[in-house]
Protein backbone atom coordinates (compact mmCIF):
# COMPACT_ATOMS: atom_id res chain seq x y z
CA UNK A 1 0.00 0.00 0.00
CA UNK A 2 2.53 2.37 1.04
CA UNK A 3 4.17 2.30 -2.81
CA UNK A 4 1.04 2.52 -4.38
CA UNK A 5 0.54 5.79 -2.73
CA UNK A 6 4.35 6.96 -3.25
CA UNK A 7 3.81 6.45 -7.13
CA UNK A 8 -0.08 8.04 -6.80
CA UNK A 9 1.10 11.55 -5.22
CA UNK A 10 4.34 11.24 -7.64
CA UNK A 11 1.83 10.84 -10.53
CA UNK A 12 0.05 13.82 -9.37
CA UNK A 13 2.23 16.18 -8.12
CA UNK A 14 5.24 16.34 -10.15
CA UNK A 15 4.67 14.36 -13.58
CA UNK A 16 4.23 17.37 -15.96
CA UNK A 17 7.26 19.49 -14.24
CA UNK A 18 9.96 16.48 -13.92
CA UNK A 19 8.94 13.69 -16.18
CA UNK A 20 11.90 14.26 -18.71
CA UNK A 21 14.57 11.47 -19.91
CA UNK A 22 17.87 13.40 -20.14
CA UNK A 23 17.62 17.19 -21.69
CA UNK A 24 20.86 18.40 -20.45
CA UNK A 25 21.93 20.76 -23.57
CA UNK A 26 24.93 21.83 -21.76
CA UNK A 27 28.59 21.55 -22.93
CA UNK A 28 30.85 17.96 -22.26
CA UNK A 29 33.27 19.73 -20.07
CA UNK A 30 34.86 18.04 -17.28
CA UNK A 31 32.87 18.91 -14.54
CA UNK A 32 33.88 18.96 -10.51
CA UNK A 33 32.01 16.48 -8.12
CA UNK A 34 30.37 19.57 -7.19
CA UNK A 35 28.61 20.03 -10.24
CA UNK A 36 28.26 16.49 -10.51
CA UNK A 37 26.03 16.36 -7.41
CA UNK A 38 23.82 19.34 -8.14
CA UNK A 39 23.45 18.63 -11.50
CA UNK A 40 22.12 14.97 -10.32
CA UNK A 41 19.80 16.65 -7.63
CA UNK A 42 18.22 18.48 -10.35
CA UNK A 43 17.66 15.39 -12.91
CA UNK A 44 14.00 14.00 -13.33
CA UNK A 45 12.74 12.35 -10.98
CA UNK A 46 10.68 10.05 -12.91
CA UNK A 47 12.09 7.96 -15.91
CA UNK A 48 9.97 5.97 -18.29
CA UNK A 49 10.75 3.45 -20.61
CA UNK A 50 8.06 1.10 -23.05
CA UNK A 51 8.61 -1.72 -24.49
CA UNK A 52 7.15 -4.20 -27.37
CA UNK A 53 8.39 -7.63 -28.16
CA UNK A 54 6.68 -9.38 -30.31
CA UNK A 55 8.00 -13.35 -31.88
CA UNK A 56 6.09 -15.76 -34.57
CA UNK A 57 6.96 -19.97 -33.51
CA UNK A 58 6.12 -22.28 -35.37
CA UNK A 59 6.18 -26.31 -33.90
CA UNK A 60 7.49 -27.72 -37.22
CA UNK A 61 7.34 -31.71 -36.30
CA UNK A 62 6.75 -33.09 -33.33
CA UNK A 63 5.59 -32.52 -30.03
CA UNK A 64 1.51 -32.33 -29.49
CA UNK A 65 0.18 -30.52 -32.71
CA UNK A 66 2.19 -28.66 -35.66
CA UNK A 67 1.66 -24.96 -36.29
CA UNK A 68 2.70 -21.55 -35.96
CA UNK A 69 1.77 -19.01 -33.17
CA UNK A 70 2.58 -15.23 -32.70
CA UNK A 71 2.88 -14.11 -28.78
CA UNK A 72 3.75 -10.21 -27.73
CA UNK A 73 4.27 -8.46 -24.49
CA UNK A 74 4.19 -4.70 -24.17
CA UNK A 75 5.56 -3.16 -21.13
CA UNK A 76 5.64 0.31 -19.90
CA UNK A 77 7.76 0.94 -16.82
CA UNK A 78 8.46 4.37 -14.63
CA UNK A 79 11.04 4.36 -11.80
CA UNK A 80 12.74 7.32 -10.23
CA UNK A 81 13.99 8.63 -6.54
CA UNK A 82 13.61 11.59 -4.33
CA UNK A 83 10.27 10.67 -2.54
CA UNK A 84 9.90 10.57 0.04
CA UNK A 85 13.65 11.27 0.31
CA UNK A 86 16.78 10.76 -1.72
CA UNK A 87 17.44 8.02 -0.06
CA UNK A 88 14.25 6.56 -1.47
CA UNK A 89 13.70 5.15 -5.17
CA UNK A 90 10.20 3.26 -6.59
CA UNK A 91 9.11 1.68 -9.83
CA UNK A 92 5.77 0.59 -11.53
CA UNK A 93 5.49 -1.89 -14.06
CA UNK A 94 2.71 -2.78 -16.07
CA UNK A 95 2.61 -5.68 -18.67
CA UNK A 96 0.09 -6.64 -21.57
CA UNK A 97 0.57 -9.95 -23.14
CA UNK A 98 -1.59 -11.12 -26.36
CA UNK A 99 -1.40 -14.27 -29.20
CA UNK A 100 -1.58 -17.96 -28.39
CA UNK A 101 0.15 -20.61 -26.78
CA UNK A 102 2.97 -22.21 -28.06
CA UNK A 103 3.91 -24.38 -25.20
CA UNK A 104 0.73 -25.91 -26.22
CA UNK A 105 1.62 -27.06 -29.35
CA UNK A 106 4.72 -28.40 -28.60
CA UNK A 107 3.48 -29.89 -25.01
CA UNK A 108 7.09 -28.65 -23.33
CA UNK A 109 7.09 -27.54 -19.68
CA UNK A 110 9.83 -25.54 -19.10
CA UNK A 111 8.24 -22.63 -21.38
CA UNK A 112 9.65 -22.34 -25.43
CA UNK A 113 9.23 -18.53 -25.35
CA UNK A 114 9.20 -16.62 -22.30
CA UNK A 115 6.92 -14.09 -23.07
CA UNK A 116 3.99 -16.23 -23.53
CA UNK A 117 1.50 -15.37 -20.64
CA UNK A 118 -2.29 -15.72 -20.87
CA UNK A 119 -3.96 -12.61 -22.85
CA UNK A 120 -4.75 -9.54 -20.56
CA UNK A 121 -2.85 -6.36 -18.58
CA UNK A 122 -1.62 -6.82 -15.39
CA UNK A 123 0.53 -5.26 -13.22
CA UNK A 124 4.51 -6.50 -12.13
CA UNK A 125 5.73 -4.37 -10.08
CA UNK A 126 5.03 -1.09 -7.89
CA UNK A 127 7.34 -1.40 -5.34
CA UNK A 128 9.19 1.24 -2.54
CA UNK A 129 12.68 0.96 -1.90
CA UNK A 130 14.86 2.87 0.95
CA UNK A 131 18.75 2.47 1.07
CA UNK A 132 20.53 2.69 4.66
CA UNK A 133 24.27 2.94 5.04
CA UNK A 134 25.39 4.78 2.40
CA UNK A 135 23.67 2.47 0.24
CA UNK A 136 24.98 -0.54 1.53
CA UNK A 137 22.09 -1.66 3.00
CA UNK A 138 18.11 -1.46 2.13
CA UNK A 139 14.47 -2.25 2.33
CA UNK A 140 11.90 -3.21 -0.77
CA UNK A 141 8.41 -3.86 0.19
CA UNK A 142 5.44 -3.88 -2.77
CA UNK A 143 4.54 -5.59 -5.29
CA UNK A 144 7.56 -7.64 -6.29
CA UNK A 145 8.92 -10.00 -9.31
CA UNK A 146 11.54 -12.65 -7.28
CA UNK A 147 13.53 -12.98 -10.63
CA UNK A 148 14.18 -9.50 -10.62
CA UNK A 149 17.43 -10.37 -8.14
CA UNK A 150 16.99 -13.94 -7.37
CA UNK A 151 18.34 -17.12 -9.39
CA UNK A 152 19.21 -13.95 -12.01
CA UNK A 153 21.95 -13.94 -14.61
CA UNK A 154 22.99 -11.70 -17.36
CA UNK A 155 24.56 -13.46 -20.36
CA UNK A 156 21.58 -16.06 -20.19
CA UNK A 157 19.01 -13.19 -21.36
CA UNK A 158 19.64 -13.91 -24.58
CA UNK A 159 17.32 -17.39 -24.51
CA UNK A 160 14.03 -16.99 -25.61
CA UNK A 161 13.80 -20.50 -23.06
CA UNK A 162 11.57 -19.84 -19.76
CA UNK A 163 14.38 -22.10 -17.79
CA UNK A 164 16.67 -19.62 -18.84
CA UNK A 165 15.60 -16.78 -17.08
CA UNK A 166 14.75 -19.21 -13.73
CA UNK A 167 15.77 -22.32 -13.52
CA UNK A 168 12.95 -24.79 -13.20
CA UNK A 169 12.86 -26.20 -10.00
CA UNK A 170 12.28 -22.43 -8.75
CA UNK A 171 10.64 -21.68 -11.58
CA UNK A 172 7.59 -24.37 -11.51
CA UNK A 173 7.48 -24.56 -7.60
CA UNK A 174 4.77 -23.61 -5.18
CA UNK A 175 0.48 -23.60 -5.46
CA UNK A 176 0.83 -21.30 -7.58
CA UNK A 177 4.15 -20.98 -8.57
CA UNK A 178 6.56 -18.45 -7.69
CA UNK A 179 5.88 -14.24 -7.53
CA UNK A 180 7.47 -14.11 -11.15
CA UNK A 181 6.48 -13.34 -14.34
CA UNK A 182 3.40 -12.92 -15.36
CA UNK A 183 2.04 -13.14 -11.84
CA UNK A 184 3.39 -11.42 -8.91
CA UNK A 185 2.79 -11.44 -5.70
CA UNK A 186 3.34 -8.53 -2.26
CA UNK A 187 6.89 -9.43 -0.67
CA UNK A 188 9.38 -7.50 1.50
CA UNK A 189 13.13 -7.72 0.65
CA UNK A 190 16.13 -6.65 3.03
CA UNK A 191 19.87 -6.52 1.30
CA UNK A 192 23.34 -5.91 2.58
CA UNK A 193 26.30 -5.42 0.78
CA UNK A 194 30.18 -5.02 1.25
CA UNK A 195 32.24 -4.47 -1.54
CA UNK A 196 31.80 -7.18 -4.00
CA UNK A 197 29.63 -9.56 -1.52
CA UNK A 198 25.56 -8.97 -1.32
CA UNK A 199 23.11 -11.26 0.34
CA UNK A 200 19.23 -10.19 0.38
CA UNK A 201 16.88 -12.40 1.45
CA UNK A 202 12.82 -11.65 0.63
CA UNK A 203 10.00 -13.35 2.01
CA UNK A 204 6.65 -12.96 -0.27
CA UNK A 205 3.35 -13.77 -0.56
CA UNK A 206 2.96 -17.48 -2.04
CA UNK A 207 -0.88 -16.69 -3.69
CA UNK A 208 -0.54 -13.54 -6.99
CA UNK A 209 -2.44 -10.54 -6.24
CA UNK A 210 -3.74 -11.00 -9.66
CA UNK A 211 -4.30 -13.21 -11.91
CA UNK A 212 -4.46 -17.15 -10.88
CA UNK A 213 -4.45 -18.25 -7.73
CA UNK A 214 -5.46 -21.46 -5.28
CA UNK A 215 -7.72 -20.39 -2.97
CA UNK A 216 -7.61 -23.50 -0.87
CA UNK A 217 -4.16 -23.12 0.06
CA UNK A 218 -1.87 -20.28 1.46
CA UNK A 219 1.29 -19.65 3.35
CA UNK A 220 5.01 -17.21 1.77
CA UNK A 221 7.99 -17.85 -0.07
CA UNK A 222 10.93 -17.10 1.67
CA UNK A 223 14.34 -17.56 -0.22
CA UNK A 224 17.52 -15.68 0.75
CA UNK A 225 20.45 -15.46 -1.80
CA UNK A 226 24.63 -14.64 -1.03
CA UNK A 227 26.83 -14.01 -4.27
CA UNK A 228 29.63 -12.36 -5.36
CA UNK A 229 29.46 -9.75 -8.50
CA UNK A 230 32.12 -8.15 -10.04
CA UNK A 231 32.78 -6.08 -13.42
CA UNK A 232 29.99 -5.14 -15.84
CA UNK A 233 28.90 -7.30 -19.20
CA UNK A 234 31.28 -5.12 -21.48
CA UNK A 235 34.32 -6.91 -19.81
CA UNK A 236 35.45 -8.28 -16.82
CA UNK A 237 32.30 -9.56 -15.47
CA UNK A 238 31.66 -12.40 -13.33
CA UNK A 239 29.08 -13.57 -10.54
CA UNK A 240 28.38 -16.16 -8.72
CA UNK A 241 25.60 -17.12 -6.12
CA UNK A 242 24.07 -19.22 -3.84
CA UNK A 243 20.49 -18.88 -2.96
CA UNK A 244 17.89 -21.68 -0.81
CA UNK A 245 14.18 -21.45 -0.86
CA UNK A 246 10.81 -22.75 0.96
CA UNK A 247 7.60 -22.07 0.86
CA UNK A 248 5.22 -21.79 4.74
CA UNK A 249 1.91 -23.77 4.70
CA UNK A 250 0.95 -27.28 2.34
CA UNK A 251 1.37 -28.04 -0.84
CA UNK A 252 0.22 -30.20 -3.59
CA UNK A 253 1.38 -33.86 -2.89
CA UNK A 254 3.15 -34.78 -6.03
CA UNK A 255 2.89 -38.26 -5.17
CA UNK A 256 -0.83 -38.36 -3.73
CA UNK A 257 -3.19 -37.31 -5.51
CA UNK A 258 -5.80 -34.63 -4.01
CA UNK A 259 -3.28 -34.62 -0.88
CA UNK A 260 -1.45 -31.79 0.37
CA UNK A 261 1.60 -32.29 2.90
CA UNK A 262 4.28 -29.62 3.94
CA UNK A 263 7.49 -29.24 1.66
CA UNK A 264 11.33 -29.02 2.00
CA UNK A 265 13.48 -26.50 1.18
CA UNK A 266 14.84 -26.25 -2.14
CA UNK A 267 18.36 -25.09 -3.38
CA UNK A 268 20.09 -23.27 -6.49
CA UNK A 269 23.41 -22.12 -7.62
CA UNK A 270 24.55 -19.94 -10.73
CA UNK A 271 27.97 -18.85 -12.14
CA UNK A 272 28.45 -16.76 -15.06
CA UNK A 273 31.75 -14.60 -16.26
CA UNK A 274 33.07 -12.94 -19.18
CA UNK A 275 35.44 -15.45 -20.91
CA UNK A 276 37.17 -12.38 -23.01
CA UNK A 277 37.83 -11.56 -26.79
CA UNK A 278 39.37 -13.96 -29.15
CA UNK A 279 39.06 -14.23 -33.03
CA UNK A 280 39.38 -10.71 -33.60
CA UNK A 281 37.31 -7.94 -31.49
CA UNK A 282 34.04 -11.25 -30.38
CA UNK A 283 33.63 -11.00 -26.80
CA UNK A 284 32.54 -14.70 -25.28
CA UNK A 285 30.85 -15.39 -22.17
CA UNK A 286 29.50 -18.01 -20.66
CA UNK A 287 26.89 -19.33 -17.82
CA UNK A 288 25.84 -22.58 -15.64
CA UNK A 289 23.36 -23.13 -13.10
CA UNK A 290 21.65 -26.08 -11.17
CA UNK A 291 18.72 -26.44 -8.73
CA UNK A 292 17.38 -29.09 -6.37
CA UNK A 293 13.95 -29.36 -5.42
CA UNK A 294 12.33 -31.78 -2.99
CA UNK A 295 10.50 -34.56 -5.35
CA UNK A 296 7.26 -35.04 -3.04
CA UNK A 297 6.33 -31.27 -3.78
CA UNK A 298 7.21 -30.33 -7.05
CA UNK A 299 7.46 -32.10 -10.45
CA UNK A 300 10.75 -31.31 -10.82
CA UNK A 301 12.66 -32.62 -8.22
CA UNK A 302 16.31 -31.38 -10.55
CA UNK A 303 17.64 -28.61 -13.12
CA UNK A 304 20.61 -27.52 -14.96
CA UNK A 305 21.41 -25.62 -17.70
CA UNK A 306 24.26 -24.26 -19.44
CA UNK A 307 25.04 -21.81 -22.35
CA UNK A 308 27.73 -19.68 -24.39
CA UNK A 309 27.28 -16.66 -26.08
CA UNK A 310 29.84 -14.82 -28.49
CA UNK A 311 29.26 -11.14 -29.33
CA UNK A 312 30.06 -9.12 -32.72
CA UNK A 313 30.65 -12.12 -34.15
CA UNK A 314 28.78 -10.73 -38.03
CA UNK A 315 28.11 -7.28 -37.71
CA UNK A 316 30.75 -4.85 -38.02
CA UNK A 317 28.68 -1.56 -37.16
CA UNK A 318 26.07 -3.00 -35.00
CA UNK A 319 26.13 -5.03 -32.04
CA UNK A 320 25.11 -9.24 -32.35
CA UNK A 321 24.98 -11.44 -29.94
CA UNK A 322 24.56 -15.48 -30.85
CA UNK A 323 24.30 -18.02 -28.20
CA UNK A 324 23.89 -21.70 -27.54
CA UNK A 325 22.51 -23.45 -24.58
CA UNK A 326 20.89 -26.29 -22.86
CA UNK A 327 18.19 -26.58 -19.83
CA UNK A 328 17.52 -29.67 -18.35
CA UNK A 329 14.55 -30.48 -15.89
CA UNK A 330 14.10 -34.28 -14.22
CA UNK A 331 11.08 -35.35 -13.31
CA UNK A 332 10.90 -36.28 -9.05
CA UNK A 333 10.21 -39.64 -8.59
CA UNK A 334 6.97 -39.53 -6.84
CA UNK A 335 5.51 -37.43 -9.69
CA UNK A 336 6.91 -40.18 -12.36
CA UNK A 337 4.85 -43.09 -9.80
CA UNK A 338 1.75 -40.85 -9.81
CA UNK A 339 1.74 -40.36 -13.38
CA UNK A 340 2.26 -43.97 -14.16
CA UNK A 341 -0.84 -44.92 -12.11
CA UNK A 342 -3.10 -42.86 -14.07
CA UNK A 343 -1.59 -44.51 -17.34
CA UNK A 344 0.45 -41.16 -18.45
CA UNK A 345 4.42 -42.88 -18.52
CA UNK A 346 6.99 -40.22 -18.17
CA UNK A 347 10.50 -39.90 -19.27
CA UNK A 348 12.73 -39.05 -16.24
CA UNK A 349 13.72 -35.80 -18.52
CA UNK A 350 12.85 -32.89 -20.39
CA UNK A 351 15.38 -31.26 -22.20
CA UNK A 352 16.23 -27.96 -25.19
CA UNK A 353 18.79 -27.59 -26.94
CA UNK A 354 18.61 -23.57 -28.02
CA UNK A 355 20.72 -21.69 -30.50
CA UNK A 356 19.57 -18.06 -31.15
CA UNK A 357 21.18 -14.75 -32.75
CA UNK A 358 20.15 -11.28 -32.04
CA UNK A 359 21.18 -8.01 -34.42
CA UNK A 360 20.56 -4.89 -32.75
CA UNK A 361 20.03 -2.86 -36.01
CA UNK A 362 19.26 0.45 -34.49
CA UNK A 363 19.33 1.75 -30.78
CA UNK A 364 15.20 1.09 -30.53
CA UNK A 365 15.04 -2.50 -32.40
CA UNK A 366 16.48 -5.77 -32.31
CA UNK A 367 15.49 -8.95 -34.51
CA UNK A 368 15.99 -12.55 -33.22
CA UNK A 369 16.07 -15.92 -35.21
CA UNK A 370 15.63 -18.71 -32.81
CA UNK A 371 15.62 -22.39 -32.96
CA UNK A 372 14.94 -24.75 -30.60
CA UNK A 373 14.89 -28.85 -29.91
CA UNK A 374 12.93 -30.23 -27.24
CA UNK A 375 13.73 -33.93 -26.11
CA UNK A 376 10.82 -35.58 -24.52
CA UNK A 377 8.44 -32.57 -24.84
CA UNK A 378 6.60 -32.39 -21.60
CA UNK A 379 8.50 -35.27 -20.19
CA UNK A 380 6.03 -37.65 -21.53
CA UNK A 381 6.62 -41.12 -23.07
CA UNK A 382 3.64 -40.64 -26.02
CA UNK A 383 5.16 -37.65 -27.19
CA UNK A 384 7.56 -36.90 -29.51
CA UNK A 385 10.55 -34.03 -30.11
CA UNK A 386 9.97 -31.31 -31.30
CA UNK A 387 11.43 -28.78 -33.51
CA UNK A 388 10.31 -24.95 -32.86
CA UNK A 389 12.12 -22.57 -34.95
CA UNK A 390 10.77 -18.58 -35.10
CA UNK A 391 11.94 -14.92 -35.12
CA UNK A 392 11.54 -12.42 -32.60
CA UNK A 393 11.51 -8.42 -32.66
CA UNK A 394 11.86 -5.71 -30.00
CA UNK A 395 11.14 -2.04 -30.25
CA UNK A 396 12.21 0.46 -27.18
CA UNK A 397 10.75 4.08 -26.70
Amino acid sequence: MVSWCALTAVLLGVWPAELSRDASGENHRPKTSEQVAREQSRQSILRWETTYTGEALGNLTGGRDRGWEYLDLATLTIEGEGLPSDRTRFRFTMSGSHGGSISDNVGDCQGISNIEASPGWRPMEAWLETEFQDGSASVLGGLYDVNSEFDLLEVSTLFLNGSHGIGATLGMSGPAGPSIFPFTALGLRVQVSKADFYFRGAIVDSIPLFGRSEKHLSGFLAIAEAGFRRGSPSGGFRKTAFGAWSYSGRLPDHGKEGEVRSGRPGFYALHERDLGRYLGNRQFAFFIRGGLADGDTNQMSAFWGAGLVVSNVFARQRSDELGFSIASARNGRPHMRSQAVIGHYSESHETVLEVSYRLTVASWISIQPDLQYVFNPGTLSHIENAVVVGIRFELSL
